[in-house]
């Protein structure tokens, strides 16, 4: 889905009332709100990879730990973000997803935040 940049992947691997979380303020409910965040992030970044390090799969759940490797359409730098996430697939579809995204280190690669921004944001 993401380094094929595939879309078509979200309607076959989420069911409809699929509850997930993006790391967002907001949950994600179904595809149609996961392709928004999609929708975003691949119009941000370009040649990307996702290196799953750690998996761990029992009965119907899973949880690992992964790395997503791009570039930034803006100004070409290279980005290296950590991510986990769990998983309950049933049927071959995700039914609950929880992913929790380094979107600091995201924000701070992509030039929208500066380097120090959580120190000085503790710091007050």
């Amino acid at each position: 889905m993401w380094t094929d940049r595939d879309a078509t992947a979200i309607d076959e691997m989420f069911v409809p009332e699929r509850h997930g979380v993006v790391g967002l303020a907001k949950a994600a409910i179904g595809p149609k709100e996961f392709r928004s965040f999609w929708d975003m992030m691949t119009a941000a970044l370009r040649d990307t990879r996702v290196v799953i390090e750690q998996l761990w799969v029992a009965n119907e759940e899973s949880v690992f730990f992964a790395r997503m490797l791009a570039t930034s359409v803006r100004g070409g730098k290279s980005i290296d973000v950590r991510f986990s996430g769990h998983a309950v697939v049933k049927e071959g579809k995700i039914v609950e997803a929880t992913n929790v995204v380094d979107f600091l280190a995201l924000m701070q690669q992509l030039g929208a935040l500066e380097a120090d921004a959580l120190v000085a944001a503790l710091a007050v």
